[in-house]
Parts: structure tokens; sequence; C-alpha cells
């Protein structure tokens, strides 16, 4: 599409979607009994498949690229940037990739995402956002999305895809189509000038509380706590502050007021937080509101503005941090009354916009990280009030939020910057820090300003291919670790072994076309990556089989049909977790993708009953290589008789889940005689048990993974479709007397038979454990669960069950102590 018509677009549905006061979400006010009512926007998960919102890429290339750029590093780049919003534990949607679509996109019934290239406005390095809603109904929650579009630059010679810049843009413009505006808390979804995540760490608190909202799960609103209130100014209520919760250590999470003045900060973890409340800053230049914020509107669509400039408040009005009062959030529960009350500010701010830096090496990293061990304890910082003539402004100071580490001095660094001095001590810990800075009457908070560590980010030294045809590669250097997580370009590789001696990772290569030139990366578990040391990544160039190709096995699909599909690979290297299967429409989806063996794939496939009929292109992403799988027919829906369906599926899979040996029931129509069976071509066991019902026995000794079943009856066949087969049940063995039982805030680990059976590569598990009908979020490690018991499970004798990726295991009793 043109820039004019795309920005107009944008721009049009934006503006009619004020900001909420529950994040920075693109918002319509209603009138409901005399009460302003927020309408988000989001997509509807009712209407997804799986609850999915597929993404596709043009496949139209840009007009120029960086030198040693590809359209393969790219793709594999927003890949990437896809799944850090798709792997939110507390967000119930998922992202996938939907395959590559020529230009110009055609209308679908199901939602999605496009990403193409086209203009952008001067100043912008992307553009992102809905461009077209459903009007809502009378009674609506809020307003779905039917389309959300990403705009690249067609000229991408000054955006190489591997840098951290590139990468942090692509995440962030994901978050626009997603449903959130910008964030003034440093967060990814603040503005570039801003923001302070990275590759290593590239959701903040502040962005996994804002998606959340839209998409909850259950486990957001019994494991998190909220703190709600009001601002006001002579009595009224003040519009468009911003309103932040900060944990001394860690988090910080924001919001906007309402028309007002009330807000409510979701999505905060158990702990002590300090609140306080600013005015929006000035707009700066290429920016049409403060940080391009779009303005609520009425329910007559009339513009809510923000109420006038104030100074800085922490909560309980004051200005001082250190007398600022430190407020207890619980899991489960709202803090509210955490109200303000400012005084109107006669002058324009002047203390605001800061970015800090840091130099482990010789390149700026942003926001700053510094090694409490290292020689270089000082960051790099520039913003509006900052300087006056390269050197401090008169007044200047600036704390460490929490005392444990002191900013001993600041001095002048270079034209336009300052640096600050750190003084460490053992308390001083690891983690994001925030900055307070004052001036004056001035204060200005910049969460996340620094983060401290203890040891220095991985560095690349070599990267060596040892073995082309099993891609083993061999990355030498300083900050290895069996818990590196080491990409190529955009796709992650397996670990196969770590000399922790030599300094030596050797690692499985993702396949590619041959003469693929591949940046490498390390990213440590404290979110430090070796791009810290290096303006660009350390390349190597792969191997590959240009003459691979994939087929299909089935060329015809019906509207509303859900099969399985069979594609065969001629010299492809297919691996679980590295393989996505895409057709280039939102009106098919994938609900499920099996990697069999490196050349056959299983996909669990379904066809919208909107669907229109027509052809569609079938895409293979296998790791860096992309390929054309041929064309797919969809046509009129079939007057087939016999129709089979599985009664129950998996809540996250959307497909059936079960243990070899074990029942299945499936839903019938159009039975007719004598009924027949198979599952993973072996003959197994059906029973009719009513007249629309049948009980399938998976056979016995069945092999864990997916297998097909096909039915028959009356001459007629059923669509195939697939199952997983599962290792056995999931079980938690006998406990030791220490972990039968715990207090709210202990970290509890529960031995789990079968745990391990259940990861692929590069696929991270949604574990949850539930006790008392409260969802716990907790982390799989080996053969443990890990969780931390909330305070929201009352003291008592209680039951206690793991649910690792839908699989729920038996109750086991468990006793909180009081």
């Amino acid at each position: 599409m043109s820039l004019r018509r795309a920005a107009m677009v944008i721009v049009s549905i934006l503006a009619m979607s004020p900001v909420a006061d529950a994040y920075y979400h693109f918002l319509r006010y209603q009138n409901r009994a005399g009460q302003l009512v927020a309408l988000p926007q989001r997509f509807d998960l009712s209407v997804l498949p799986n609850k999915t919102v597929s993404y596709f890429i043009t496949s139209e290339l840009p007009q120029s690229m960086a030198p040693g750029d590809s359209m393969a590093r790219l793709t594999s780049q927003i890949r990437l940037a896809a799944k850090q919003w798709s792997e939110v534990e507390t967000s119930e949607l998922r992202l996938q990739f939907g395959g590559a679509v020529p230009p110009p996109f055609v209308t679908q019934a199901t939602p999605g995402i496009d990403v193409v290239f086209d203009e952008v406005p001067p100043g912008l390095l992307a553009l992102g956002g809905p461009t077209s809603v459903v009007e809502p109904v009378p009674g609506s929650t809020f307003v779905p999305i039917q389309r959300s579009t990403i705009i690249l630059p067609r000229n991408l010679n000054d955006q190489p895809s591997w840098t951290d810049a590139a990468f942090m843009t692509l995440v962030h413009e994901f978050g626009h189509t997603l449903g959130l505006q910008h964030s003034l808390v440093s967060s990814t979804m603040a503005t570039q000038l801003t923001r302070a995540t990275t590759r290593g760490r590239a959701l903040a608190a502040d962005d996994i509380a804002g998606l959340s909202l839209l998409y909850p799960t259950r486990a957001f609103q019994s494991s998190l706590g909220a703190i709600a209130g009001r601002v006001t100014q002579g009595g009224a209520g003040q519009a468009l502050a911003s309103v932040v919760a900060i944990a001394p250590g860690g988090a910080a999470v924001g919001t906007l007021t309402g028309p007002d003045g009330s807000y409510r900060i979701e999505g905060l973890a158990p702990g002590t937080y300090y609140v306080y409340v600013h005015p929006l800053p000035p707009a700066q230049t290429g920016e049409t509101t403060p940080a391009n914020i779009r303005y609520p509107q009425d329910p007559d669509r009339n513009v809510i503005s923000p109420g006038g400039l104030f100074d800085l408040q922490f909560y309980p009005g004051v200005r001082d941090i250190n007398t600022a009062g430190a407020l207890p959030v619980s899991a489960g529960a709202v803090l509210d009354g955490v109200n303000f009350s400012v005084t109107a500010r006669r002058t324009p701010l002047s203390l605001f916009n800061v970015q800090t830096y840091s130099f482990p090496g010789q390149v700026a990293i942003r926001p700053a990280v510094v090694n409490v061990n290292g020689s270089r304890n000082f960051m790099v910082a520039t913003g509006n009030g900052l300087l006056s003539n390269n050197s401090p402004v008169a007044g200047l100071r600036a704390s460490v939020l929490g005392g444990a580490t002191q900013i001993s001095a600041i001095r002048s660094y270079s034209a336009g910057y300052l640096a600050f001095d750190f003084g460490f001590s053992p308390q001083s810990g690891e983690g994001a820090r925030h900055v307070v800075f004052s001036q004056n009457t001035d204060v200005y908070v910049q969460p996340g300003a620094v983060t401290l560590t203890s040891k220095q980010p991985p560095q690349i030294a070599t990267v060596t291919m040892l073995d082309a045809a099993s891609r083993a590669v061999q990355i030498s250097g300083t900050g290895l670790g069996t818990d590196s997580q080491v990409f190529f370009d955009g796709v992650p590789a397996l670990v196969r072994a770590f000399d922790e001696a030599a300094g030596r990772l050797v690692v499985t290569a993702p396949s590619s076309a041959n003469a693929h030139r591949a940046g490498v990366v390390v990213v440590a578990n404290d979110g430090q990556s070796s791009t810290f040391f290096q303006s660009e990544p350390t390349a190597i160039v792969l191997d590959g089989n240009d003459s691979a190709s994939v087929s299909l096995g089935t060329n015809t699909l019906a509207v509303g049909a859900e099969t399985v599909l069979e594609l065969t690979g001629s010299g492809t290297s297919f691996v679980d977790g590295a393989v996505s299967l895409g057709f280039g429409s939102s009106d098919l989806s994938v609900k499920r993708l099996w990697v069999v063996s490196p050349t056959r794939l299983l996909a669990q496939v379904q066809v919208t009953p909107q669907a229109t009929p027509g052809p569609v292109s079938v895409n293979v992403v296998s790791g860096l290589q992309q390929f054309p799988a041929g064309g797919l027919l969809i046509v009129a829906a079939a007057g087939r008789n016999l129709v089979v369906s599985p009664a129950s599926v998996n809540s996250l899979s959307g497909i059936v889940s079960v243990p070899a040996g074990n029942l299945v029931p499936l839903l019938t129509s159009g039975l007719g005689g004598s009924v027949t069976a198979t599952v993973g071509e072996r003959p197994a066991a059906v029973t009719v048990a009513g007249p629309s019902v049948l009980l399938l026995e998976i056979p016995a000794g069945l092999p864990a993974g997916p297998a097909i079943v096909r039915i028959q009856s009356g001459g007629e066949q059923s669509l195939p479709f697939a199952i997983q087969v599962e290792p056995a049940a999931l079980t938690i063995p006998a406990l030791a007397a220490d972990v039968r039982g715990g207090r709210a805030g202990d970290l509890i680990t529960l031995p789990v038979n079968g745990l391990t059976d259940l990861t692929v590569p590069f696929s991270k598990p949604r574990v949850t454990v539930t006790l008392n009908g409260v969802e716990h979020l907790a982390t799989a490690s080996g053969n443990n669960v890990v969780f931390t018991l909330l305070s929201s499970v009352p003291p008592g004798n209680r039951t206690l069950t793991v649910t690792v990726d839908g699989r729920v295991s038996g109750a086991i009793p468990f006793v909180v102590r009081p």
C-alpha cells in the first residue's frame, strides 16, 4: 500500500483510540448509564484458531538493504521478534508465521498481521498498529482488531537487520499491532528515545503487563497484584497523567489516568513499590503529541486533552524519594486509595527524556549496563536539563533508588554528555536499577536507567565450522556457558557441548541456503550479549543445499475442514522447534506442526468456515531457509457424509493429547454400517457409544509422538486427523517431608516424573501449579517444577496439581502453613 493510504488508515484508527486508564492501549470510550467505559482495541481470541494470530511477510523485496544483509536474515529477525510476544506466560494470545505473501494483500475473514515494505515518515524507523477494526456492538467490552500492519522502509541501507536497534524496533512494532501504545516507563513500548530494553531482555514488566491486560490468563489475575487511585488538581480529575509503580530493585509498570483522573496499575509482582506521578513530557521533533501518544476521545468523538503541567510527586505527595512511602503489593489483591493532589506548574518542564549509556568495550550500550566488579564503574547520560555549557547544570543531583548503590560524582564526559560515577556495596546486587535525577525543584525518574551485573558480557573470539554435514560449529571466547543462548541471525542454535576450560561451545547451526552469511550472537542468562562488544556480529558462511525442496501430499482442502497434511522434504534438515508452515492466509491455521524426521512433516490444519475459496501458497521455513511447497486450492464446503472430530482436545494445543492405551471419544455424523479405524497405521479398536459418539482406543505400545487417525464407515473415509501420543502421564512422586507444604513466599521445588519428555529444542513449556484453585506461574528445570507459593492460598490442607502445556498431573496433598 502507499504511504499516504497506510498512514491515513493507521492515524484514523489511532485517533479514535483513547489512552486507557489501565495501560497505554488503543481505546474508545462509551457512555453507559452516565459512566465512561473504556473499550481497548485487541484481537478477539474467540475467532482466532487456537487463540493464535498469524502474521504474514510480503514476498516483495525492499528496494535496498545494507551490505551483507539479505531477506533471509531479516525474516529470521521478524520471526524472533514475534516470538517475544508469543511466549508471554500471562497472555493467552499466541503468534505464528503465516507465510510469505505477494502484494497486494487479499482481504481475509480471519484477523491477522501484515508486514510490508513502504515509505515511512522522516525520522521513523518503522510504523505499526491496527489498520482495520470491527465496530463494537452495544455492551461490547473491546473493539476487535481485524487487521494490523507493520511498515518497514523500502530503503534499509542504514538499518542492518542484525543490529540490536533493528531487532528492538521490530519487537516494538509488533507490540503496536497487538494493541499497545507508547509507554513512559522505558520499556520496549517506550519510544526509541527512552527505551531501556535489549535483545537479551526484549520485554520489560511494563510490556508484559500491557499485553496480559488485553489477553489475560487466569494466572495473571491470581499471581499478580495492582495499585489504584486518583490524581486530582484543584479537586478535579487530572487526565493523562503518568502514574508509575517502581520496585526498588526491579520492575517498573505504569499507566495514564483516565478522563476523571482515576488509574489502576496491574501486573505487579508481589513486593514493595514506590508510586509517583508526573505530567506528559513535551513533544519532541517529529512527534505530534508527547511520546506520540494518541489522545482519548469521548463518546461524541471530542478529544480529551491532558491536564496542565505539574511537578512530579512521590506518594504520599512528596518530591523527595527518601520521604516517600513504600507500598506493599500482594498477589490477587488491589491496593486502592493511592491518591495524588497535584498543583499547577507555571513554568515548562526542563528535566526529561534522559538516555543512559555504558561502554563494556568500545561500543556504546543503551541502556547502561555496569559490572560491579569491573573498572568502568560509571554510566554516561544525556537529556533535557542535564547540561549547561557541556557541564552539569547547577544543582543537578542523581541517586539510585534503593540506597545500596551510590552516585559518587557527576562530571563532564564529552560534548553533550555527562558521566555518573557509581559507588558499590555488597548489597548492590544485580538487575535493573532506577535513577532519580533532580535539579532545584525539578525531579525526573528514569526507570531501568542502569543494569548492574557481576560479570562481563560474552565475547566471541572465533566461529569455526567443524563439520559441514552435521552443521557443527565451534564458538570460542569468554563469558560462554551451557546456559548461553546462541543465535545465527534470528534463529536459535542447539548447544551440543561446552568445554569450560577452553572457553568453547559447540552448537548445531540452522539449515540455510548455500553460502548464507549468518551473524552469530551469544546471549548470557543475565541478558547481556556479545553485541555489547561488536557493532556487527561475527559472521560465518554456512553451507546449504540449494536443491532441497518440499512437496505437499494434498492439493485441495474444503472450507471449514480440519485435517492433517503430510509434507515431504528432499535434501532438507528439519529440526523440531525450528520449522514453520504458512499458507499466506489467516483463514488457514496450523494447530500443530510435528517434525517426524529431517525430511518429513505432519501438520494439523484448519480452514475457517468463513474462508473464501481460491488458491493459497504453501511456505515452509526451516532455520534460515525458506521453501515454496506448491499451492493448495480451497474449495467450497464438501457434501461429505462421514464427519469425525475429537470430542475434547488439549486446551493449549487444540488437538488430542493422550497416552497410548487410553480411550478417545469422537463426535461423528454420517455413520453408515460397520466402523473401522487405524491410528498410526495400526488397527485400532473402535466402538459405537451412541448415535453420534465413537470411542477410539489408542493402541498400546504406540510410540510417543504424532499419529494419524483414519476412520471408515459404510465405504466412506473421514478426513484424517492427527493426535499427539504422549509419554506416560505426569506424576508427582512421594514428597519428602520438607516439601509436603510451605508458607506464602516460599520457593517450592517439586519432582515431576515425565517432565523432561515433554519439551523439544527451542520450545518453552507453559507450566503452572494449581493450589486450591489458584494458579501459580512455574518453571520447569530438569525433572523439577519450581514455583513461589502465593499468599492468596489460605492456610490448611490443600490439593496440588501441575500442568505442563495443557497436560495435568494427578492431585497430591499439600499443606499451606500459616
